[in-house]
């Protein structure tokens, strides 16, 4: 019943960026861009933390537990991370021409 839920409701969002979300000042349109991007950067690093953090755990008393969801935070950090720097690379080139210029940005997201 939830992923059913979770369906619904993200589809309701991806119409509501597409059909709502006005163009804004200097953006234009590329700013729904930043509705998919940003949430997904963010997740990437969030995953790639508790990853670092349940692998500490792991370290101190050997728990297995603790690996697997230190080995399952990473996967999903990794997905989320390719899924940011594509949609960076996408926004980067309409919006700058140019589709990686080693900003702190992109050189941070790149190393994680």
């Amino acid at each position: 019943m939830a992923g059913i839920f979770l369906s619904v409701y993200t589809l309701l969002v991806v119409l509501a960026i597409f059909f709502l979300v006005p163009p804004a000042e200097g953006l234009g349109n590329l700013v729904r861009i930043a509705f998919f991007h940003i949430p997904v950067a963010w997740v990437s690093v969030l995953a790639c933390c508790m990853s670092a953090w349940w692998a500490a755990a792991y370290l101190r008393p050997q728990s297995m537990r603790a690996d697997e969801l230190s080995a399952r935070s990473a996967r999903l950090g990794f997905g989320f991370v390719l899924l940011a720097v594509i949609s960076g690379a996408w926004f980067a080139k309409l919006t700058w021409g140019a589709w990686w210029n080693w900003d702190p940005r992109q050189t941070t997201i790149f190393v994680l």
